[in-house]
């Protein structure tokens, strides 16, 4: 074992760590910034700004979300019937979540088993692979 390797791979997680926490700190700030930049952009008609280098801005963007009827699991059936009537049906897509599958699947691994009891067609459509990483915890 390369004891070097391990130590480098240890300092770079630490170092990854301290760097986490110090992204988190500032984009807090900068959200807290934004909130007050916002409104000045807009009190004092400003379109943007160049400063240090960087051109600052009031980006514009426009979102759709479900009206509150339309909300939860059943208002998300209705919600497909909606968009489906009014010509929308491209937007709807039928799909799964790898990582809900994945924990789904490992929900279903007897105690003391390496590999989990699927339904036969399950295991036809899928593989399950055994994957490996090397990973610094805190000791």
């Amino acid at each position: 074992m390369n004891m070097e390797q391990v130590k480098r791979f240890v300092a770079l997680a630490k170092r990854r760590e301290e760097l986490d926490i110090e992204l988190k700190r500032v984009t807090a700030e900068m959200e807290i910034l934004d909130g007050a930049l916002r409104s000045q952009f807009i009190d004092d008609g400003i379109q943007r700004l160049n400063i240090d280098d960087r051109t600052v801005y009031l980006r514009r963007t426009l979102v759709m979300r479900p009206a509150e009827a339309y909300r939860g699991d059943d208002g998300k059936l209705r919600l497909v019937g909606v968009m489906k009537r009014a010509g929308l049906g491209e937007l709807i897509r039928e799909g799964y979540n790898t990582s809900t599958l994945d924990a789904w699947m490992r929900e279903r691994i007897p105690e003391g088993k390496d590999w989990p009891v699927l339904p036969k067609t399950i295991r036809a459509a899928f593989t399950v692979q055994e994957l490996f990483k090397v990973v610094p915890v805190k000791s």
